[in-house]
């Protein structure tokens, strides 16, 4: 998404700061179910839903291009914490 102009820098990075967010939440709190992991990751969601409305003001939208790109980071942070499981 930073290489791409149709998306403001300043709210890309505001994105990777719900993904690291995310990350900091997972070490912290140390869920030890999926069920606990999906309540840190529906947060996250919900962050990127209400960052949307932010970036339409801006003449951008978080559209299938960027929902597929936050869809492979939050795949990634799954597998890192051992959240791989496929349902």
């Amino acid at each position: 998404m930073y290489h791409d102009p149709f998306f403001p820098k300043p709210l890309v990075d505001e994105g990777k700061d719900i993904l690291i967010n995310l990350c900091f939440k997972i070490e912290t709190q140390q869920p030890k179910t999926s069920q606990a992991f999906l309540v840190l990751t529906q947060e996250a969601t919900e962050a990127f839903n209400q960052l949307d409305a932010q970036f339409m003001s801006q003449g951008s939208e978080l559209e299938t291009v960027a929902r597929e790109a936050i869809a492979v980071d939050m795949e990634y942070i799954a597998k890192t914490y051992g959240f791989n499981e496929k349902h």
